[in-house]
């Protein structure tokens, strides 16, 4: 996986910073869409190609989305960080981007359209998975705390959309998307994980949650309708973790959970407590 960080300096940024991963995806889409093959791999990662099929011309899984965006203000009034990450061997990838951005900032993006420059050099950030683990405290606790700043939002099994902490589906999301992303993203190495014990193993886990359902939607203009990205944020404790545990919730920190990820949605910043 490949890490940018930029700096933004935006034109009324309060306007701006109203879910601007949906504006600035769906500008990019828009952008990578007309200007055709040179982008194809960048659309592709967004948004997903149209067929995947196997040797036998059955449907197999929907890659997930190989790229996310997360935007978030800074201490200066007029500016935001874009972090965007890009799962799999795709570095090479990341001046297009850049350059597509430099594009859309001097058009303008979103209804109103806010303008934007790119300012300092900003920072990239390339490896395996494990390279961007931070290191583990020297004396692991059994309890941890799981911040949400932005909504995330699960499914249980079966599909249903849930609106309030459940640990055995963000366990179940967590693991599926880290396989997904291995078999489309990865190294070809299989995880080789036994996926339904790594979700049991949250049985004995004891949680304690300070979430809230926060609601926000958005017109597609792609569409036509009103798509809702809601999802929870707050805090969550976890309380009697193994190592195996805590491994893969360090994973998740990484990867993000749930639906929407690459709108910014479903990530976390996990603390040993």
């Amino acid at each position: 996986m490949s890490r940018v960080r930029v700096r933004l300096q935006v034109e009324r940024i309060r306007d701006f910073l109203w879910f601007p991963e949906a504006v600035i995806r769906g500008a990019l889409g828009y952008y990578w869409h007309d200007e055709g093959a040179q982008y194809e791999d960048l659309y592709y990662l967004f948004f997903g190609r149209e067929i995947n099929r196997g040797a036998g011309g059955n449907l197999i899984a929907t890659p997930p989305h190989g790229g996310r965006l997360v935007i978030s203000p800074t201490e200066i009034a007029d500016c935001a960080d874009l972090e965007l990450t890009l799962f799999g061997d795709n570095a090479n990838l990341i001046p297009r981007f850049i350059d597509s951005l430099q594009v859309l900032g001097q058009e303008g993006v979103g209804e109103r359209r806010n303008r934007f420059n790119i300012v300092g050099e900003g920072s990239t950030r390339s490896g395996l998975l494990p390279d961007f683990l931070s290191p583990l405290p020297q004396c692991v606790s059994k309890s941890c705390k799981l911040t949400m700043d932005a909504p995330m939002t699960l499914r249980q099994f079966g599909g249903q959309i849930i609106d309030c902490w459940d640990k055995f589906s963000f366990a179940s999301n967590l693991v599926q998307r880290a396989v997904q992303l291995n078999q489309f993203y990865g190294t070809g190495e299989s995880l080789n994980w036994n996926t339904a014990d790594l979700v049991s193993d949250f049985d004995n886990v004891v949680c304690w949650d300070d979430t809230a359902c926060w609601h926000r939607n958005r017109v597609s203009s792609r569409h036509g309708n009103r798509v809702n990205y809601s999802g929870f944020c707050g805090v969550v404790f976890m309380h009697d973790i193994t190592k195996e545990n805590y491994d893969l919730l360090r994973i998740g920190e990484q990867l993000a959970v749930g639906k929407n990820t690459v709108f910014g949605s479903g990530g976390y910043k996990l603390q040993s407590v």
